[in-house]
């Protein structure tokens, strides 16, 4: 007999974290504190997202850091932070904190983006339709 048919489907939502960057010293307290998939997802999640034109950085941080900060030099080294090189989250962000550290001791002052430029942590949910037993 034949297996019955049944759809199956997963939808991965962005979900907002409650947390907020408006500068480069707020971005830094918040790496400090933030959940770890928020990092997890900021340096994935971008591929999972559709789009249509080769993006000049991988990460949403050195995406902010270009887009936001208008910080190249800033967002040149977060892009080059590779996350497979760590072997847990924890490393991730202790680099992340490092990068943005001297950045900081270099600027002598911290620039603002406009107040819709802000870098919104956020984080991803799966959820799986299972077919129902009954």
């Amino acid at each position: 007999m034949a297996e019955p048919f049944a759809v199956k489907d997963c939808a991965l939502l962005t979900i907002s974290q409650g947390e907020r960057a408006q500068n480069l010293r707020e971005l830094r307290d918040r790496i400090r504190s933030v959940h770890p998939g928020s990092i997890y997802h900021h340096f994935w999640g971008g591929l999972l997202r559709p789009v249509f034109d080769d993006p000049e950085y991988r990460n949403d941080f050195a995406v902010w850091a270009s887009r936001g900060l208008h910080d190249i030099r800033l967002a040149e080294r977060l892009a080059i932070v590779d996350p497979t090189s760590f072997a847990i989250l924890e490393d991730l962000r202790q680099e992340l904190l490092e990068v943005v550290e001297e950045r900081l001791e270099e600027s002598e002052f911290v620039p603002w983006p406009k107040p819709t430029s802000s870098f919104f942590f956020s984080g991803r949910r799966s959820w799986f339709s299972i077919p129902s037993a009954g």
